[in-house]
C-alpha cells in the first residue's frame, strides 16, 4: 500500500488559529478549526506566571508538556488546552470512522505549524489516540533536505519560578514554514507541468535546475545575513 492509499489526520498549529484536516486516499474529507493556538498558549503562561510575552514564549518552547522540566509547572498550565485539543481530535476521528467506514482507520497523525514543536505533544496525542503521531517534514518534497539542520534555534531561560537551573533546548523551526513551503511548491508544479506539455520534457528539467540554482544562491545569502554580527 502506497502513501496515497493511506488516511492521515493533519493538525496545523498556527500562531493565531489552528486547523485539523483528515486526508483520505488523496481526498480531503474533513477540515475544522481547533481550539488552540500558539499565541493563546503563550498568553496563558504569561498570565499565570506573570511573565512577559518573550519569557512565556521561551517557557512554552523549552518546557512544553514535559513534566520533568520546570517541575511540571508549564505542563500543568497547558493541560486544559491540550485536553480540549485531544477531545476535538477524537471527535474528528469518530466522525471519519462513522461516515467513511469503507476507507479504513486513520494510519497516522501528522503535526505541523509552529506549535507542533511543543515538547511531548506528539507523545501525549499518541497515548490518547493510539495512532502513530509524528512531526511533519517541511522538506519532504525538496531535494537536499539535509539543509533542514540549519534551521535549529537555541532557546534558554532561567527564572526562579521554574526552578534554579537554567533551561536550554534546540528547536527545529522548519515546521513554522510548512504552509509557506507548500504554497511555493504549488506554482512550481503547475509551471513544470505546463513546460512539459507545451514546450518539451527537457524544458521542465532546465527550469528545475535554474530554480535550484536561484534557491541555493538565496539560501547562501540568507544564512550569511543571519551569521553577520550586528554593529556595536
Amino acid at each position: 500500500t502506497g502513501q496515497h492509499d493511506q488516511n492521515y489526520c493533519i493538525i496545523d498549529f498556527g500562531a493565531k488559529r489552528s486547523s485539523l484536516i483528515i486526508y483520505s486516499k488523496n481526498t480531503i474529507v474533513l477540515s475544522v478549526s481547533v481550539p488552540i493556538s500558539g499565541e493563546a498558549i503563550t498568553a496563558e503562561i504569561a498570565k499565570t506566571l506573570e511573565f512577559d510575552k518573550a519569557q512565556a514564549e521561551k517557557a512554552k518552547i523549552i518546557c512544553g508538556l514535559d513534566k520533568d522540566r520546570a517541575k511540571g509547572i508549564i505542563s500543568d498550565i497547558l493541560a486544559k488546552k491540550i485536553d480540549e485539543l485531544i477531545g476535538r481530535i477524537k471527535e474528528a476521528l469518530g466522525f471519519f470512522s462513522e461516515n467513511y467506514p469503507d476507507r479504513g482507520p486513520i494510519n497516522e497523525i501528522i503535526l505541523c505549524g509552529g506549535g507542533a514543536g511543543i515538547r511531548k505533544l506528539d507523545e501525549i496525542i499518541y497515548n490518547a489516540t493510539k495512532i502513530k503521531t509524528v512531526l511533519g517534514n517541511a522538506f519532504t518534497n525538496i531535494k537536499h533536505a539535509e539543509q533542514q539542520s540549519s534551521m535549529l534555534e537555541t532557546h534558554s531561560l532561567k527564572d526562579k519560578k521554574l526552578g534554579d537551573k537554567s533551561l536550554i533546548v534546540n528547536q527545529d523551526s522548519s515546521l513554522t514554514y510548512v504552509t509557506a513551503i507548500g504554497l511555493a511548491l504549488f506554482p512550481a508544479s503547475l509551471i513544470g507541468g505546463w513546460l512539459w506539455d507545451h514546450v518539451s520534457p527537457a524544458a521542465t528539467f532546465y527550469y528545475g535546475s535554474a530554480m535550484a540554482a536561484v534557491s541555493t544562491l538565496l539560501f547562501v545569502v540568507f544564512i550569511g545575513s543571519m551569521g553577520r554580527k550586528a554593529p556595536v
